[in-house]
């Protein structure tokens, strides 16, 4: 556990950077030791006005958080240690550790305490572990929404039916003006919709862990495994995947496309890549690579600012080798001489132009990555290949490919049946 400062390069598209400690980033004197020149291009190098620093969790995962000021990252890796410490001596007492930040009047045993305050109870301590806690403050917002102050003991398996019912019923409008991260107005594109399976099932997982959290803790319990509200519970999900699109479709989808833009996608049919990937898809990432490259984890919160490996078809390789070099960035916007920033408004237009609509809805740039990704799980490749070529970190999140497969490897079974059956009779 240590306070680090980062060094970058000056120079653009150079992409030279490294940590030092903190201890070591100030001499003697007490001005700070500077890098002076870049050991790969030989450029200025400037230290980050930011405090990283790196610990251990709970579960033994290596964390990291960049903080503003050095104030704030010696406050947090301090209540790190003393976490540490305490877990460290209640192990040591063989005595389990009680529950952080707990409001004595309101958290009562047998199931009584308000959902609303054991929510709260637990989310608080989880602000310093987990790498977003504002996305499970949003689902507690909702769940809190819905159960208010009900006790905790009370929610039953139906509640949790009618909460999804709740959730998938509420709709996401759209055309609204809104304020992004860095405090600036901004306003939806996308059309109304309503809350998807996936979103709800990821809250009533929320609502499980708080759930536990208590049983662990001692405030609930239960006499047996079908009291648990989650006992044989299936979690909503969003529809599988049934619809691929052909060749042909595919062109005609192109030729509607932005002719500085079609590249850009004819990749992402050709590699399943999420857009966000081939947009900040980099030369440096593909130089000195075959059929492959590096790009920065986005998808994984537990890995967060890491890489993943990203293996090309032949195909994919032969559009990134044709784009020009007008910037660091693989597809460059030549009117910016930078990278896209946003082209879903382009593509549901060219989706709507060349009749590409399934459930009422227009196809998405993302369903090309579900188009390739079901065109190769239909060859009847192991999962792991598949597994491999999706980089997902879930392997059930393969299931709405394969569910395809195995229902091609059944239809080819039942027909060897049928053939065996008609040589043994000899018709």
């Amino acid at each position: 556990m240590a306070i680090f400062n980062k060094f970058l390069c000056k120079t653009p598209m150079c992409g030279y950077w490294r940590t030092k400690p903190s201890k070591t980033t100030t001499g003697a004197d007490g001005q700070p030791v500077v890098i002076k020149n870049c050991p790969k291009c030989g450029g200025d190098v400037y230290k980050s006005p930011k405090f990283t620093i790196q610990y251990y969790g709970k579960s033994g995962r290596k964390k990291t958080k960049t903080l503003n000021t050095k104030k704030e990252a010696e406050a947090i890796l301090a209540t790190v240690v003393s976490d540490k410490q305490k877990r460290k001596l209640f192990s040591a007492l063989n005595i389990v550790s009680p529950p952080e930040n707990l409001p004595p009047e309101k958290m009562k045993p047998d199931g009584r305490t308000p959902f609303d305050e054991m929510a709260k109870t637990f989310h608080t301590p989880r602000t310093r572990t987990i790498k977003d806690p504002n996305r499970e403050a949003i689902a507690i917002r909702h769940l809190v929404g819905f159960f208010g102050n009900k006790p905790i003991g009370d929610i039953l398996p139906m509640h949790l039916r009618e909460y999804q019912h709740h959730r998938q019923g509420q709709t996401v409008l759209s055309g609204q003006s809104e304020v992004s991260k860095y405090g600036r107005p901004v306003k939806r594109v996308k059309p109304p919709r309503n809350v998807k399976a996936s979103t709800a099932g990821r809250e009533l997982r929320v609502l499980r862990m708080i759930i536990l959290y208590a049983k662990a803790n001692k405030f609930l319990e239960f006499e047996s495994d079908e009291d648990y509200p989650f006992y044989k519970f299936k979690f909503p999900e969003d529809r599988e995947i049934v619809h691929i699109i052909t060749q042909e479709q595919k062109q005609k989808l192109y030729s509607f496309l932005p002719k500085n833009s079609q590249p850009l996608f004819e990749f992402l049919a050709e590699s399943g890549c999420r857009i966000s990937e081939a947009m900040s898809l980099t030369w440096s990432n593909v130089r000195h690579m075959k059929k492959r490259s590096r790009l920065r984890d986005t998808k994984s919160q537990r890995a967060k600012g890491g890489t993943e490996e990203l293996f090309l078809s032949p195909m994919a390789w032969q559009i990134v080798e044709s784009q020009p070099r007008l910037s660091e960035y693989v597809f460059t916007n030549p009117k910016t001489k930078t990278r896209y920033t946003s082209l879903g408004k382009s593509f549901r237009q060219a989706a709507i132009e060349a009749d590409l609509i399934f459930d009422g809805e227009p196809l998405r740039p993302h369903d090309l990555r579900h188009n390739l990704l079901t065109e190769i799980a239909e060859t009847e490749v192991s999962e792991s290949t598949l597994l491999l070529i999706s980089r997902h970190k879930d392997p059930k999140s393969l299931q709405r490919y394969l569910h395809r497969n195995k229902q091609k490897a059944a239809e080819n079974a039942f027909l060897r049946l049928v053939e065996s059956r008609q040589q043994g009779t000899g018709e």
